[in-house]
């Protein structure tokens, strides 16, 4: 590293600007003129895509994120946690390792057609990122719609989009599947079964998330560089069970994350 201590801090900063998040952070240690360049604004501005519509979308709804001293610091605190955007009806949050973007879509973002309206009720969780989440008791016919445009998404990534939510008493009268659809205008398409209830619910297709909330994969799909496409996710339930959740969303993030 000794023929990189020449160079102008400016011009090292400019090449970490080139690497990963965490192999700036690594890069700090080596000495103090690396840990300057690796701290500037140049370096994380890049990682941010500060350049980018999105970031002054964001900001612009958040405006306490103005307010940080360094970019280093604002990237810290987007990937620490979610921030809400659209009246608390999107969160955005980026990957600590390598800067990608993850949206969760809140559950009164989302489309619903049910059997019956009164199948719904919102109400709001001391735990939940939202201020309103989705009550569904006793569902026997219900479709979830959401979308997410490839604009907001990282490019050059495989995404998968994942139903968040939290069993709160679970009674299926049959065994019967959830059909969970991920698909693009442009013809990908993927579809998932499904089982919802107390074998299955928190077995194979779901998991405990760091939130405390349940997850299970409704599907992936790649996001291509320069794309502008609608991507749609898609629940259906329409094969005669009863089973009642809290829903909180669904949330599209890097598949590797």
């Amino acid at each position: 590293m000794a023929e990189f201590e020449v160079l102008p801090e400016a011009c090292i900063a400019s090449i970490l600007s080139y690497t990963t998040p965490i192999d700036a952070c690594r890069l700090s240690l080596v000495s103090k003129t690396f840990r300057s360049a690796a701290d500037s604004d140049t370096v994380w501005n890049k990682f941010l895509q500060s350049d980018t519509p999105l970031m002054d979308h964001v900001i612009k709804h958040s405006p306490t994120l103005a307010n940080f001293c360094t970019k280093k610091a604002l990237y810290m605190f987007l990937c620490d946690r979610p921030t809400t955007l659209h009246h608390r009806h999107k969160s955005f949050q980026l990957v600590k390792k390598n800067g990608k973007r993850c949206f969760m879509l809140s559950a009164t973002f989302l489309n619903f057609l049910w059997s019956y309206p009164t199948e719904v009720e919102w109400t709001s969780l001391p735990d939940s990122r939202f201020s309103e989440i989705a009550q569904l008791r006793n569902v026997c016919t219900l479709q979830i719609h959401g979308e997410i445009n490839t604009t907001y998404l990282s490019p050059n990534t495989w995404y998968a989009a994942y139903l968040v939510f939290k069993k709160a008493d679970v009674w299926v009268v049959e065994h019967k599947p959830v059909e969970f659809v991920v698909s693009i205008r442009s013809g990908h398409h993927v579809s998932m079964d499904h089982y919802f209830d107390d074998q299955y619910v928190e077995g194979q297709c779901s998991r405990v998330r760091g939130d405390g909330w349940l997850e299970t994969e409704m599907g992936l799909f790649y996001n291509a560089p320069k794309t502008d496409e609608d991507i749609h996710m898609n629940v259906y339930q329409i094969k005669g069970c009863n089973w009642t959740i809290s829903l909180e969303g669904i949330e599209v993030r890097p598949y590797d994350s």
